[in-house]
């Protein structure tokens, strides 16, 4: 059905498939498929796309906003230019599984993984990207903050890691980044040049590091604490063996002045008794 005002309205049944469009330039080729808005696209299984120029194109996808999309199976993209992606290179050829993505120009590709806020990515499995310019690579890697810095992973590791869960030591499961940007696009108060940092990381191994912003690390804290434990059980032990001599030394001293004291009354007593005889 077209409206006067150039709506349309489409609902079309047969005994394989019912999909329904409505708005301007709407299109569901799906199966079970529901297009609404603006030059939105539900070309999914059972995909639902609403807003303007956005698409659900996995199977039960559901996109909703501006520009966003879809694209994993049951996954779910909001807000503007936020999408999930399946990445047609990972191993089994389809990735971002039950992704969900929000915010700014966010993206998922990690099979359960979500990126929330502005311009964050999530690629590893189950990981989760939330804050500024977050990216998290590995398996449940946790991104928080403003830019943090990025997994040292080639483009093979990423790929591997967005559908299998990978755990090896050396990954950070949780990192929390204090970067900064030029925010010239946006306005607010940012910084003179773009820069990634880290203000805290635990690895999966258990080490925790911390950064300050100028330039001051703890690569290990747990290794900085067990030497300082060993720096205070090393004082104690000089402690201990000083209390010992003091103690020693007091004893002497007590000794000496009763022995003095004794010798000075035997003198006196030599020479009472010669004043005496005399």
């Amino acid at each position: 059905m077209s409206l006067p005002d150039g709506t349309t309205l489409a609902t079309a049944g047969c005994n394989t498939t019912t999909s329904i469009t409505f708005g301007y330039g709407t299109s569901a080729p799906g199966f079970v498929g529901t297009a609404l808005g603006y030059q939105t696209s539900a070309a999914g299984f059972a995909a639902t796309s609403l807003g303007q120029s956005s698409s659900a194109t996995g199977a039960v996808a559901f996109a909703y906003g501006y520009q966003t999309v879809a694209g994993g199976a049951t996954s779910l993209a909001g807000g503007s230019g936020s999408q999930t992606f399946s990445d047609p290179t990972v191993p089994g050829g389809s990735s971002a599984g039950g992704a969900v993505s929000l915010g700014l120009d966010c993206k998922s590709t990690g099979d359960w993984s979500l990126s929330f806020g502005s311009h964050s990515e999530a690629s590893g499995y189950t990981s989760a990207a939330i804050g500024s310019g977050a990216i998290a690579n590995t398996w449940g890697e946790v991104a928080l903050g403003l830019y943090p810095e990025e997994a040292n992973l080639t483009d093979a590791q990423k790929r591997n890691q967005s559908v299998i869960p990978t755990f090896r030591e050396e990954d950070v499961v949780l990192r929390v980044g204090n970067g900064c940007q030029k925010l010239d696009s946006v306005g607010g108060i940012g910084c003179d040049e773009d820069r990634r940092s880290d203000a805290l990381r635990v690895y999966k191994s258990g080490q925790l590091y911390l950064k300050k912003l100028d330039g001051t690390t703890v690569e290990d804290v747990a290794a900085e604490i067990t030497a300082l434990r060993q720096d205070v059980d090393g004082l104690g032990t000089v402690c201990i063996a000083l209390a010992v001599v003091c103690c020693v030394l007091v004893v002497m001293v007590v000794m000496l002045t009763a022995l003095v004291f004794v010798m000075r009354k035997s003198s006196l007593n030599k020479f009472s008794m010669l004043g005496n005889s005399n």
